[in-house]
C-alpha cells in the first residue's frame, strides 16, 4: 500500500483554481486513488456528478451553489469514480444549508469552520466492501479530506444530515446541536445539524490526525457558543 497523504501534487492556475491532486492511493488489492480539486477541474467534477447521480436520485439537480467555492474529493477504483465528498470553508463562501446552522456558530468560528456535504459512495463500496478487502473507502475519503482541511486551518466541521444517521455520526465523534432539527426542503426528511471540533482531548475517528495539528478548538468553547445562541434566540 502506498499512502501519500498530504502530497500537494498540483499547481495553482492563474484563475485561482487548483489542479487535481492525488492525496491517497493504494495499489493492492486494487488500484484506489483519492483525488482532490475544485469545480474548475472539469473531469474531476464530472466524475463527482456521476457518483451523485448513481447514489441518490432524490435531488432534482445534483449541483449546488456551494460547489463553486468548495473543495471536491473523488475516490477512484481502477480509474472508475465510486465515491465523492464536498467540503466548503466558510472563508470561501456560504456553506451548504447555511440557513439551518446556528448563526452564532457561523460567526464565532468563521475563520476555521468547514462544512462537509453530499458525501456519496456507491453501495458496493460502502464500509468494509468485499471488493476492497481490508480497506474502508468511506472512512478513507472522510479521513483524508479531514487531513487536508486541517492542514488548511480547519478547526470545526459543521454538517447537515438526516436524523436517521445521527447515531452513526455520534460514533464517529460528531455532536448533535440541540434544537437544530428541521425538515429538508427538498427531500422532506427529518434532518439536523452536527459538529466535530478539532479537539485532541476527545475520541473520534480522526483523533490521530487531530493530534498532529497545532490548532485546536475545545468542545467546551463550542458548547458555550451554542448556549449563547440559545439565549440569543430566546430573547430575540
Amino acid at each position: 500500500m502506498s499512502n501519500i497523504s498530504g502530497c500537494n501534487c498540483g499547481t495553482v492556475r492563474p484563475d485561482g483554481q487548483s489542479d487535481v491532486r492525488s492525496i491517497w492511493m493504494t495499489e493492492e488489492p486494487k488500484s484506489c486513488v483519492l483525488k482532490s480539486g475544485r469545480i474548475g477541474d472539469e473531469e474531476l467534477f464530472r466524475d463527482i456528478l456521476t457518483v451523485r447521480n448513481a447514489t441518490d436520485d432524490r435531488w432534482p439537480d445534483q449541483r449546488t451553489s456551494v460547489d463553486y467555492h468548495s473543495d471536491h474529493y473523488c475516490m477512484y477504483v481502477d480509474n472508475l469514480p465510486v465515491g465523492s465528498l464536498g467540503v466548503t470553508r466558510a472563508l470561501d463562501g456560504e456553506i451548504f444549508m447555511a440557513e439551518y446552522c446556528p448563526p452564532r456558530l457561523l460567526e464565532e468560528f468563521h475563520d476555521s469552520l468547514v462544512s462537509a456535504y453530499r458525501f456519496r459512495i456507491k453501495k458496493e463500496y460502502r464500509r468494509s466492501s468485499t471488493l476492497i478487502p481490508g480497506i474502508s473507502l468511506s472512512r478513507q475519503i472522510v479521513r483524508e479530506a479531514w487531513r487536508e482541511q486541517i492542514s488548511k486551518g480547519a478547526g470545526i466541521d459543521v454538517i447537515n444530515i438526516e436524523k436517521s444517521y445521527a447515531r452513526l455520526y455520534e460514533a464517529m465523534g460528531y455532536v448533535l446541536c440541540d434544537g437544530s432539527a428541521y425538515t429538508d426542503p427538498v427531500l422532506g426528511t427529518e434532518s439536523c445539524i452536527m459538529f466535530l471540533p478539532v479537539d485532541p482531548n476527545r475520541e473520534s475517528f480522526i483523533s490521530d490526525i487531530i493530534k498532529e495539528s497545532d490548532f485546536h478548538i475545545p468542545i467546551e468553547r463550542v458548547m458555550k457558543c451554542l448556549t449563547r445562541t440559545s439565549v440569543y434566540v430566546a430573547n430575540s
